[in-house]
C-alpha cells in the first residue's frame, strides 16, 4: 500500500459531512484512498483534522484507520533551502499547514496533496476572484504546484483532478 496520499483539512472535514450519510463523491474517493493508497498524516495534520472535524466518531474513525494500516504516520522534512524558496519566492506563510503538507508529501511514496486551498496552488492569488481561483486549481496552473511538481515531483490535485491522478491505485 505504500504510507500513503497527503490529505488537506479542507478535504477531510467535506468527507467527514459525507461520512456521516456514507454517500458522496468525496466520502468515496477517500474510502478508495484508505483502502488502496493508504493516508500519511503528521501531528500537525492530525491537530488540525480533530480541531474541525472533532466528535466522539471522528475519533474512532481516526483510530480504526490508523489501527488497521490506512493512515500511517510520516516524519516530514523539505530542504531549508527549498522552505526559504517557497515562502520568498511563492509567498507561502513562513509557519502552518500547507507548509507541513508539503513536507510530508514530499517523504510519502504517492507525493500527493490533494486539496481544495488555493494556497497550494498560487498562494498570491488568495486575493484574486473566486471564478480566477477556481480557474487556478481546476487548471493547475498556479506557480507553486507548478514548482512543486517540477522540483520535488509532488503533484498537487483537487478531488477530480486525484481520480484521474492516481486512476491505477485506485481502480478496483
Amino acid at each position: 500500500m505504500g504510507d500513503g496520499v497527503v490529505v488537506d483539512t479542507n478535504i477531510i472535514s467535506n468527507y467527514y459531512q459525507e461520512y456521516i450519510e456514507e454517500t458522496g463523491d468525496i466520502y468515496g474517493l477517500i474510502e478508495k484512498l484508505l483502502k488502496n493508497c493508504g493516508i500519511a498524516i503528521t501531528e500537525l495534520l492530525e491537530n488540525e483534522w480533530h480541531n474541525t472535524c472533532g466528535s466522539q466518531l471522528f475519533d474512532v474513525w481516526f483510530t480504526d484507520n490508523l489501527r488497521d494500516g490506512y493512515i500511517q504516520y510520516v516524519n516530514p522534512y523539505i530542504n531549508r533551502q527549498i522552505l526559504k524558496k517557497i515562502h520568498n519566492d511563492f509567498g507561502l506563510p513562513k509557519e502552518g499547514r500547507d507548509k507541513e503538507l508539503i513536507k510530508a508529501a514530499n517523504v510519502t511514496t504517492y507525493r500527493y496533496i490533494l486539496t481544495n486551498d488555493v494556497d497550494l496552488f498560487d498562494p498570491k492569488k488568495k486575493t484574486a476572484s473566486i471564478k480566477e481561483k477556481e480557474r487556478i486549481k481546476k487548471e493547475r496552473k498556479g506557480r507553486l504546484c507548478r514548482f512543486l511538481r517540477r522540483k520535488l515531483d509532488i503533484i498537487v490535485g483537487l478531488p477530480e483532478h486525484c481520480c484521474y491522478d492516481l486512476e491505477e491505485y485506485l481502480s478496483p
